[in-house]
């Protein structure tokens, strides 16, 4: 990944952390979003583990699950979702995640 790519995405990131009225994006176009986020965060924690660099990983992890949970604040606003359901794909996903980072870096 170029520099350039991380500043545009960084600030694409940064423009739609500025809407203050995220309700009125399309749904579909918010999951579609946050899907391409947790991608690139799930590579950039990739190389931080291979770096082996535990700060930065723990930094990484913690955008992931917060990206994370803006996907399931879209799931649980849908009608007709089943948010128990939801809320354990959340929670798996998270633990998942920290578990096996947490298991890579040896913490």
């Amino acid at each position: 990944m170029t520099d350039n790519f991380e500043l545009d995405w960084a600030k694409s990131i940064q423009k739609s952390k500025q809407t203050s009225n995220v309700s009125q994006i399309d749904p579909v176009i918010q999951k579609k979003q946050i899907d391409e986020e947790l991608k690139y965060f799930k590579k950039k924690l990739r190389d931080a583990i291979n770096e082996k660099n535990k700060i930065k990983a723990k930094e990484i992890l913690k955008k992931l699950i917060k990206t994370r949970s803006r996907l399931l604040k879209i799931a649980l606003t849908k009608r007709g979702a089943d948010h128990e359901e939801e809320l354990k794909k959340y929670y798996h996903d998270c633990y998942a995640l920290t578990k096996t980072t947490s298991k890579l870096l040896n913490i």
